[in-house]
Formats: C-alpha cells, structure tokens, sequence
C-alpha cells in the first residue's frame, strides 16, 4: 500500500507540478501524513492515538522570486483509553478545518538550485466538538526551504528546522474558554 501510494505521489508531481519560478507559473505541493500510536500503561491498560493530516497546497509567482499560496487544511485526531479488560474508558474524536496563506521569496543560487524562505499564517476550527468543545488555533511558521530543479517542470523540495508561534483556545461552554 506505501508503494502504491508513493508511485501515485511521484506520477501526479512529475504530470502537475512546475518549477520554473517565473511570474504568472501556477505551483502545486502539500503534504498528507496519518500516524498511528499505542502506548501500554501499567496494570494491563493501553491508550491509542491516531492523526490524519491533509494539506494541499496551490500557489503563483507574483515576480520571478516572489509566490503567493494558500494551504486549505484538515486534520483529525482520535484518542481512546482502554481497560485491562478490554472496554474503553476514553475517547476523543477532534476534527478541525482551516488554511492558511504562505510567501516564498527565492534566491537562485545555481541554476538548478534555490533557496526561499516560506513564511506561513494559519487558522484551524474545529467543525465536530461532540467530545472536546470548541477548538480554535492560529500559528504562523518560517521555515527554510531548498529546492532542486531536476527538469522544467517538476522541483524537489527539502525543508529543515521550523520556527513556530501556536495559540489555541478551548472553548466548552459558551462563557468558558481556556487558551492552551
């Protein structure tokens, strides 16, 4: 299933997206992650985390060096606690929406190669608050980027470090909030 899933990831970059950091050129990225935890407690009880996370991502050089996304997003997180017996004393479910707007401002440092800083503002809500209340978060990142330009139209991409400011506020009643 990885192997089908990274084929399909690599078809769909190599006919879609383009790399020429020109003005008026349309880029397309984003990322998709889902990860799986459990952890054993003592006395024969366990808890299990799971987090899906979507984020597309579509874009245009403004100039030659300047470009302009957005990045709608989604995300689901879902947590249960269960018993030496079995029965599940715990869960939570949480399902956010949001997006988010991201600058790229690149240097050309070969004519293959290129750095950009991404600076990156976002707001999340949550659209399913059975279990937890109301969610709400901001963030806004920068983070290095490096870009490799293989051929005229597809581009890789390594990013490293991020520095990140996050606010989230927890609402479960309407006069009590709690900021996280």
């Amino acid at each position: 299933m990885k192997k089908l899933f990274l084929t399909l990831t690599i078809i769909t970059t190599a006919l879609f997206a383009k790399a020429q950091t020109e003005k008026g050129t349309v880029y397309l990225g984003g990322s998709v992650s889902f990860s799986s935890q459990t952890m054993d407690i003592p006395g024969g009880s366990y808890s299990l985390s799971h987090q899906f996370n979507l984020m597309p991502t579509i874009g245009k050089f403004i100039t030659s060096k300047l470009a302009i996304g957005i990045t709608p997003s989604y995300q689901y997180y879902r947590d249960s606690s269960y018993t030496s017996g079995g029965y599940s004393s715990s869960n939570s479910v949480s399902k956010l929406l949001g997006g988010g707007v991201d600058v790229r401002y690149y240097f050309k440092l070969a004519e293959h190669f290129a750095f950009f800083p991404q600076l990156n503002g976002s707001y999340m809500t949550s659209i399913d608050n059975r279990n937890t209340g109301k969610q709400h978060a901001y963030s806004t990142t920068l983070r290095p980027n490096f870009a490799f330009f293989p051929t005229r139209k597809i581009a890789v991409n390594l990013s490293f470090g991020t520095i990140q400011y996050t606010r989230q506020t927890l609402v479960s009643n309407p006069g009590d909030r709690k900021s996280v």
